[in-house]
C-alpha cells in the first residue's frame, strides 16, 4: 500500500506573510505529485499557458547529455496538501498527483520527467498558498521574460492585490470589456479576441492589442468612460457591424485588414473622431447610424493600408486616411453639419 505522505528533508523559511521550504527530490517523483494550473481560452480559471512539447523535449535531451539543470522549481502546496514535521526539518507532501501546483519551472520539470535519467532538482515549496498568491508570484517572476504573452498578464491583473494606478484601472476596464465581448455570442468580437494563443491574422486580435487601443477611451477623461461595460460593448460592436455592412468584402475576407494589427489599430485610432461625427449627426450610435456615416466613404480603398507596414506611425497614417476621406465629403457638402470634435 502506497504511503499517504511522502517525506523530504527540508530547510523552512519565511518571506513576508508566506512560508516556504527548500528541499531536493528526484524529478520524476515530484512530477507525479504536481499539476499545472493551466489557463484555457474563454475560461476564468488557471493562469499558465500550456507547456511546449518541443521545449520539454529539448530540455530532456539537454539533461540526458549530462548537463546540469540547477535552477529551482517553485511549487505551491495549497491548504492541507503539505506540512512541516514538528522538527521543522522535514516536509511531508500528500501522495497524490495534484498535491502541488507548479508556479515556475513547468518546462524544467516536464523535461526532467521525459529524460531517460532521473535527476535531482532543487525545489522551493510555498506552503498554504492561495491561487491569487500563485498568480502574483507567477506574474512577478515572468513579467520581464521573453515569450510569456502579455495578453495573459492583462487577463490576470484583476487578481493582483494592492492599489493600482489610473492607467492600471483603465487597463482592467479594457480587460473586462474584452472578456465581455469575446464571450458574448451577440458581439462582433465573439471568439475574435484571444488571450493565450496567437491571433489568426485577419480574423482575430490579441487581448494585448485590444487593451492597447481601447484603454485610452475608458480612462478618466476617455470618451467611453461614462458608459457601462454593456454600453461600451454595444458601441464597439455596432462600430464593427457597420463596417461589415458597408464594406462586406473586406470584412469577410480571409485576411481582413480590419483584424490585422495595422487595420484594427487605425480603426481604433479614428474611433473617437467617427463616434463624435455619428453622435453629432444622428444623436445615437446604432448600427444604422454608423453605417449611414460610413456609406459616405463606401469607395474607400483599404488595400493601401496593406502597403504601410506596421507600428504606431503606420496606424496613425491609416487613421488619417479615413479622416481625410470624411473631410473630402464635408468639403463637397453644401450644408455640412457642424461637428464638434472634442
Amino acid at each position: 500500500m502506497a504511503p499517504q505522505w511522502i517525506k523530504f528533508p527540508c530547510i523552512p523559511f519565511t518571506q513576508g506573510k508566506h512560508s516556504f521550504a527548500v528541499f531536493t527530490a528526484e524529478a520524476k517523483t515530484i512530477y507525479d505529485l504536481t499539476e499545472v494550473d493551466q489557463k484555457e481560452e474563454n475560461k476564468e480559471k488557471g493562469y499558465q499557458r500550456a507547456a511546449s512539447p518541443s521545449r520539454a523535449k529539448k530540455l530532456a535531451a539537454f539533461i540526458d547529455a549530462s548537463n546540469p539543470l540547477p535552477t529551482s522549481v517553485l511549487i505551491s502546496f495549497r491548504e492541507n496538501d503539505a506540512k512541516l514535521a514538528k522538527s521543522n526539518s522535514e516536509i511531508q507532501i500528500r501522495n497524490r498527483e495534484d498535491a502541488g501546483w507548479v508556479v515556475d519551472g513547468q518546462h524544467r520539470l516536464l523535461g526532467a520527467h521525459k529524460a531517460e535519467s532521473d535527476i535531482i532538482i532543487p525545489i522551493v515549496a510555498v506552503l498554504n498558498a492561495k491561487p491569487k498568491d500563485e498568480i502574483s508570484m507567477f506574474v512577478t517572476i515572468n513579467k520581464e521574460q521573453v515569450g510569456v504573452p502579455s495578453s495573459l498578464y492583462y487577463d490576470l491583473m484583476k487578481n493582483l492585490p494592492g492599489s493600482k494606478s489610473e492607467k492600471e484601472v483603465a487597463q482592467e476596464r479594457a480587460v473586462d470589456l474584452a472578456n465581455l465581448m469575446r464571450k458574448s455570442a451577440d458581439s462582433m468580437f465573439f471568439d475574435r479576441i484571444v488571450v493565450v494563443t496567437s491571433p489568426k491574422s485577419g480574423k482575430q486580435v490579441s487581448m494585448t492589442n485590444f487593451i492597447r487601443k481601447v484603454t485610452p477611451y475608458v480612462q478618466k477623461n476617455g470618451i467611453l468612460n461614462s458608459y457601462t461595460d454593456s454600453q461600451r460593448a454595444q458601441i464597439l460592436s455596432n462600430y464593427f457591424a457597420a463596417l461589415e455592412h458597408v464594406f462586406p468584402d473586406e470584412y469577410r475576407a480571409s485576411k481582413s485588414i480590419f483584424f490585422q494589427t495595422i487595420g484594427f489599430g487605425a480603426l481604433m485610432n479614428v474611433f473617437q473622431y467617427f463616434f463624435l461625427r455619428v453622435m453629432t449627426k444622428h444623436k445615437a450610435f446604432r448600427i444604422e447610424d454608423a453605417a449611414n456615416e460610413l456609406s459616405l466613404i463606401d469607395d474607400f480603398d483599404f488595400n493601401a493600408w496593406r502597403e504601410l507596414g506596421s507600428g504606431t506611425k503606420a496606424e496613425n497614417v491609416a487613421a488619417d486616411d479615413i479622416k481625410a476621406a470624411f473631410e473630402d465629403v464635408d468639403a463637397e457638402d453644401e450644408n455640412p453639419v457642424d461637428i464638434v470634435l472634442e
